[in-house]
């Protein structure tokens, strides 16, 4: 018996778990990427490796209908795209480990004496999941540097201190404002218009004379009001809670794309996907045998090619499950 990773056998064994797609490549040849299909996605060419987590490099995507084609990308994990996953009402957060501030630095003289104490203190939501900044001395600062265009920005963070006690802020990644904290949680924001933000931080200077201040949930995006919390690990894992998870390969855009080996099409093949673009179906295209690159798109939602034409039924509904799949149905 042939293993189910050998040549062009790859995945013939896999069957879909979308019955939409199965029922449009029923009797039909062709080929689907499916980034949420963890059972077809490979670190290595071979198939030997899962890439089924953010940040996982892809060198792998086996055919999500089931059919015996692969695409593959052979070489280091500096050109291979990488899997990756954002919330269904998209991706606006810009600072990364949001959770754990693990994205953040101290700074200022003799800040080696300052310390950070993760998942130490009760949130608002009574969950043992905010942090504690302790500041060593006055002019201290802790920061997340901010490499944006010039645009409209919000920042935002949960905060809590010493009655009457102050602290330094530049959240909107523009101007400073010193907060006189009540003793209890609160949330607070500022925002800046048609400005190039430079950082997000909290900071003992201009006379501040908290030392101690609990922190949660901090928040940079686009716009000028504030949106649900993302936790934002890096650039590859992008959460919400009540959202669905949304995943793609993220590409460079300049040598990660995937290349998938077909034979002869003909002339009535259909290709379409979906990536930060939106949906594109092209049929009536004449696709002969050899290779093919897969979009390089920033992110791919969904590939896939057909040796035939679709009806118009047909291609509204896919339009419909490729925006849905892509977080642009949500």
């Amino acid at each position: 018996m042939r293993s189910p990773f050998d040549g062009r056998v790859g995945f013939s064994r896999l069957r879909s778990n979308s019955p939409f797609l199965q029922s449009l490549f029923s009797g039909a040849d062709g080929f689907v990427l499916a980034p949420w299909d963890h059972q077809t996605m490979f670190q290595d060419v071979v198939g030997t490796i899962a890439a089924n987590a953010p940040g996982h490099p892809v060198g792998r995507g086996g055919n999500h209908v089931g059919n015996e084609y692969h695409a593959v990308r052979s070489v280091n994990d500096d050109y291979r795209p990488t899997i990756a996953r954002h919330p269904g009402s998209g991706l606006r957060q810009n600072l990364n480990g949001t959770a754990d501030f693990s994205g953040f630095t101290f700074g200022g003289s003799g800040s080696g004496s300052n310390t950070l104490e993760v998942n130490s203190t009760t949130a608002p939501d009574g969950t043992l999941t905010a942090a504690r900044a302790t500041f060593s001395a006055a002019n201290q600062v802790f920061t997340h540097a901010l490499n944006l265009p010039s645009g409209d920005y919000t920042g935002s963070l949960w905060i809590k201190g010493v009655a009457g006690k102050t602290i330094r802020c530049r959240l909107s990644g523009g101007g400073e404002f010193t907060h006189s904290f009540n003793g209890s949680w609160e949330q607070i924001s500022a925002s800046i218009s048609g400005v190039v933000p430079t950082s997000f931080n909290i900071s003992t200077w201009a006379g501040s004379t908290a030392r101690v201040v609990e922190i949660w949930h901090p928040q940079h995006e686009a716009g000028t009001a504030i949106t649900p919390y993302q936790k934002r690990v890096d650039r590859y894992d992008v959460t919400e809670t009540g959202q669905r998870d949304i995943w793609y390969l993220s590409d460079d855009q300049i040598d990660d794309e995937l290349t998938v080996t077909l034979p002869d099409l003909g002339s009535d093949a259909t290709e379409f996907w979906a990536d930060e673009g939106g949906v594109t179906i092209n049929g009536a295209q004449t696709i002969g045998a050899g290779n093919r690159a897969l979009p390089g798109s920033a992110r791919l939602y969904a590939y896939g090619i057909i040796d035939r034409a679709f009806s118009a039924l047909e291609t509204a509904r896919l339009q419909q499950y490729l925006e849905m799949k892509s977080g642009a149905g949500s």
